[in-house]
């Protein structure tokens, strides 16, 4: 006999649910408050101006000091280096050394020495060598030149911008591209945790055996939240301001919105279909049929590999298929109907995920024991009566198309009572 209740382990499984949602929503959220100041940001460095004389280095003027005095990251090495300007942008000369494309995602550098003159320790007219990381090839990496000279933009002692003609290509380190992590992630993460935490609520108050009465919406919202992070998510990665991603999102959110209405409407439909089971009424067997079915419960007749019922052929049996490779075993005739109804908690686990919106469950009884039998809803009004016709079962109580309120229920084709 199979299990029913609960399966293994699922309250384990909606902890682990829950806590992956929450680390999801959380660090989403705390992705996407960054944003406004990568914003703020950015906005402060496209309103810098640009050093006077004092931090122009590629005019070759004087040490620019209204700042604290830090170095680039972008990777300076074996040469001294100077304070950069915390207030203004500082242009600075250089020339092209070497250029190098590595990495699984061909991530593109320029290998640079500036050119400053005056004192200044390196050697007049020498200066560091610096790797500036590009953002991408174009595109300024594929114009560029081993030996030519371009202008490195210097901000809060980052490499911002490389210039090099009329082309201008921003760095990794630019405050223009800072807001695309932080958005990217926290698009694609915020969702998929809410929908972690959906599905969990969903599980924890709606019992897989409960189709009929779990609510459709949020598959609306599942569907909502699912395209609106997918494309964020997507979109960051091209976009050039920020806004676009919130409005290719809430447009994307919009659309699947309206999209999942019908889905929803129509999950709603299946599910007042299978909590409806007025329409099941029992049908007379023309000829003997086998039918998939389940029986479940503590008798002896209950065994996991029999999933068919013989019909029309004496009292229904349950049988394996082939036939011939086991002998069918008769149901009762002491089996009393209870009940047609829909999947509910306590039922085998297996069962929705076999008939889906489509199965029935007949609840009998033999003796004191519960005994229930699964199939689908075109199935169930030929085992109904089978097992009525051939006076297998007793009905103890009234049911809209058994007749009467007790004893045995007639079948269209039986002769009239006297």
């Amino acid at each position: 006999m199979q299990d029913g209740g609960d399966r293994p382990g699922w309250r384990g499984a909606l902890l682990v649910l829950v806590c992956a949602g929450v680390l999801c929503v959380v660090g989403g959220g705390v992705m996407l408050a960054r944003v406004p100041g990568t914003i703020a940001e950015h906005r402060a460095y496209e309103n810098a101006p640009v050093c006077g004389a004092g931090g122009d280095r590629s005019a070759g003027g004087g040490r620019h000091t209204d700042g604290d005095e830090r170095t680039s990251s972008a990777g300076r090495t074996g040469m001294a280096s100077w304070p950069r300007s915390r207030s203004c942008v500082t242009k600075v000369a250089a020339r092209v050394e070497r250029m190098e494309q590595r990495g699984r995602f061909s991530k593109r550098s320029l290998h640079v020495s500036e050119l400053r003159s005056g004192a200044i320790p390196g050697g007049a007219g020498g200066g560091g060598h610096v790797e500036v990381r590009l953002l991408d090839s174009d595109p300024l990496y594929n114009d560029v030149l081993l030996g030519d000279r371009v202008t490195l933009s210097y901000w809060k002692g980052e490499v911002r911008t490389v210039r090099h003609g009329a082309l201008t290509q921003e760095t990794e380190d630019s405050p223009a591209n800072t807001w695309r992590v932080p958005v990217g992630i926290g698009f694609l993460a915020t969702p998929f945790g809410l929908i972690m935490l959906l599905m969990s609520w969903s599980y924890r108050n709606h019992h897989p055996n409960e189709l009929s009465t779990a609510p459709s919406w949020p598959f609306a919202g599942v569907l909502t939240l699912l395209g609106s992070g997918v494309v964020g998510s997507f979109v960051s990665r091209d976009a050039d301001h920020v806004q676009q991603v919130f409005l290719a999102a809430g447009i994307a959110a919009a659309v699947c919105a309206v999209l999942s209405l019908p889905l929803a409407w129509t999950m709603a439909w299946m599910q007042r279909r299978a909590a409806d089971t007025s329409d099941v009424v029992p049908v007379r067997l023309a000829a003997p049929l086998c039918v998939a079915a389940e029986v479940y419960g503590e008798v002896p007749y209950s065994i996991d590999e029999f999933r068919f019922l013989l019909l029309g052929a004496g009292p229904p049996a349950v049988t394996s298929v082939p036939v011939e490779w086991s002998t069918p075993q008769q149901l009762p005739a002491s089996l009393a109907i209870q009940e047609v109804r829909s999947f509910r908690p306590g039922d085998p686990t297996h069962w929705p995920s076999t008939y889906q919106y489509d199965g029935i469950v007949i609840e009998c009884l033999d003796g004191e024991q519960v005994v229930l039998i699964a199939c689908g809803r075109r199935d169930a009004p030929l085992i109904l009566g089978a097992l009525i016709h051939d006076r297998s079962a007793v009905r103890p109580w009234g049911m809209d198309g058994f007749g009467g309120t007790s004893g045995r229920a007639g079948l269209p084709g039986d002769p009239a009572p006297a």
